[in-house]
């Protein structure tokens, strides 16, 4: 019931709104063509937009995307019109990763050598190498000389672990501080204003520090001031790797 009111507020822009009368917003959606993308669904939630698609039958033009790594949970629900996304080729990756150091497609004069054998230590999974990207943003030459080898030092199951354990190492304690904070209690997404509000009791600019974590591509901001942390950053909480914080 309550992934049907969160749908139905989406799709109809009422996101700050509660749905009061569910027949009248369904009357709404009827008579309009909408777009719902939602990322991660789970098998529930995709058997209940299913339920929900025939019973309003959506204005004709409307489409429904939904993603998820499993590709059973698609098949084992009936889904058969499934696109698979590739990994990204070995040069989209370099624009990937470039546009996260240095804001541009490709890398300045003398960073070539050095971007090519990072975006090398892993699988180019885009949010990896933005992750990464982030993380080398400003840092100086020998930096860049040393990241291969702290890459490599990551001692984590997967290459987004990787990326995401070296850009946590490189994160100050105060960073590090509001980043566990957030990863405990940011399960889908928050307000930023109650966000700030929450943790303004910490000594230093809160504000600051989550747009600080956001430049890493540890969270996302939204235009509507939603903050978001992939699953696949918040899983990390729940492997409890032996970090420093």
């Amino acid at each position: 019931m309550e992934f049907q009111k969160e749908l139905l507020s989406g799709m109809l822009d009422h996101r700050d709104m509660k749905i009061t009368d569910k027949k009248e917003a369904i009357l709404r959606l009827m008579h309009q063509r909408v777009l719902v993308v939602i990322d991660c669904v789970s098998s529930v939630e995709l058997q209940a937009l299913q339920k929900l698609v025939k019973q309003w039958y959506l204005r004709f033009g409307s489409k429904v995307i939904v993603t998820n790594a499993d590709l059973y949970t698609f098949t084992d629900n009936g889904i058969e019109q499934i696109y698979k996304v590739a990994y990204p080729s070995s040069e989209e990756a370099l624009q990937i990763f470039s546009y996260a150091a240095f804001g541009k497609s490709s890398p300045p004069r003398g960073y070539l050598k050095h971007a090519v054998e990072v975006t090398k230590l892993i699988d180019p999974f885009p949010l990896a190498l933005k992750i990464l990207g982030s993380a080398l943003r400003g840092k100086s030459k020998e930096e860049w000389t040393l990241a291969p080898a702290k890459v490599n030092t990551c001692l984590v199951d997967t290459d987004i672990q990787k990326a995401i354990r070296f850009a946590h190492d490189g994160l100050s304690k105060k960073h590090k501080r509001l980043f566990y904070l957030l990863r405990e209690t940011t399960h889908s997404s928050k307000n930023l204003s109650n966000t700030i509000y929450t943790l303004s009791v910490s000594d230093w600019d809160v504000e600051k520090g989550l747009q600080t974590l956001a430049d890493m591509a540890l969270i996302s901001i939204s235009g509507g001031e939603e903050i978001m942390m992939h699953d696949l950053v918040q899983s990390m909480s729940t492997k409890r790797l032996r970090w420093t914080r």
